[in-house]
Order: C-alpha cells, then structure tokens, then sequence
C-alpha cells in the first residue's frame, strides 16, 4: 500500500465494513491477557450481585459467548463516530448496545475511527482492526445483563474495586462510560 497520508477529514469519511471475525480475535486476545480475564470476573461478579433480580448474567459471564449471542440476534452494525451528536433517533451516538439478549435484538453499534492525525491507508486500517476489538469487548459487556448492565452500574461497580479511582459526579452516563472504559482498557496491558 502507497505511504501517502490521509487527511483526518478524508479518514472521517471512509467507512471501514465491520469484520466480526476479527472484533472476536482481538477480543479473544484481550480476554487471554490474565489482567484483562480477572478484571472482567471482578466486574461482571459485582455488577451482577447488585442488578436488579430479573437482570441476570448472560453464559456465566463467557464474553466471547455472549458476542456469539449478539451475532444471531442483531449483530454488530457501523454507524455514527464516537462521541459524536445523536447518528439517528435509533441509534444515538458511535458507539453502542442496542436491544437486549432477554428481548432477542441485542446489538452492537461500532462508530467511524477518526484518528488524530494523518495517517495511510494501511494505519488507518490496523486503527479499525485494534478499535473495533476494544469498543466490541466494551458494548458486548453490556449485554453480559439479561436486559443489559448500563454504564453507570459499570462504574460504581468499577468503582468499589481496590486501588480504582473515585467515581465521577452528577449522573452523566458519557462519564461513567470513560470511567469504567478506562479501567478496562488499562487492563488489556
């Protein structure tokens, strides 16, 4: 592939298709690291004892199962950018659950990766392939909830674990998301 640089407006406007084969092989290569193995246990166990009683765990917590799961339901779709305005009324941002397992349309929303700076063809690509494994891990832990856990059950969950960070204010979910995506990712190191 050529070395000439893409524009971040050029990158924003090219879609890369969702591969659900290789969401699923980096989020088997994340789930393999043993920080990242127990840290989703210790989430998914204190997130779960605190649902409510008919929100129970999803294949015993198996995130690899449960993305199984969304495929024959929903599936994984690409819309929307992170962090951007409302995509559509049906699907509110870049990234998202959508559905639930226990309503039989649990889906993934994976947003468009706008990179930072200017990047070829080829980086650009390697960008969607790590990203789209990590927001995968991070959408398909949300249906680990029968009718799906929310970001801030996440984070207070998160929260309450040892050595974690205190818990941000006021009731904004996109800060709950940051938070406890934060703690998630640390864990894939």
């Amino acid at each position: 592939m050529s070395q000439v640089k893409i524009s971040v407006e050029e990158a924003r406007e090219m879609i890369f298709p969702i591969d659900t084969n290789i969401i699923r092989e980096e989020m088997t290569r994340l789930i393999g690291k043993p920080n990242c193995a127990a840290f989703v246990r210790e989430l998914l166990t204190r997130v779960s004892e605190n649902a409510a009683p008919d929100n129970t765990l999803v294949a015993e917590g198996d995130v690899l199962k449960i993305f199984d799961l969304v495929l024959t339901q929903n599936g994984v779709i690409r819309a929307g950018a992170p962090g951007s305005l409302p995509f559509s009324p049906q699907f509110p941002t870049g990234n998202c659950a959508t559905g639930s397992i226990a309503t039989n349309n649990a889906g993934i929303q994976i947003g468009n990766i706008i990179p930072g700076a200017p990047v070829t063809h080829d980086e650009l690509a390697a960008l969607y392939r790590r990203g789209d494994g990590r927001v995968g891990m991070h959408e398909t832990l949300h249906h680990a909830g029968r009718l799906v856990y929310s970001d801030q059950e996440f984070a207070i969950a998160v929260s309450t674990m040892p050595g974690m960070p205190a818990l941000p204010g006021g009731h904004n979910k996109f800060a709950f998301s940051q938070y406890w995506d934060r703690e998630l990712r640390n864990s894939f190191r």
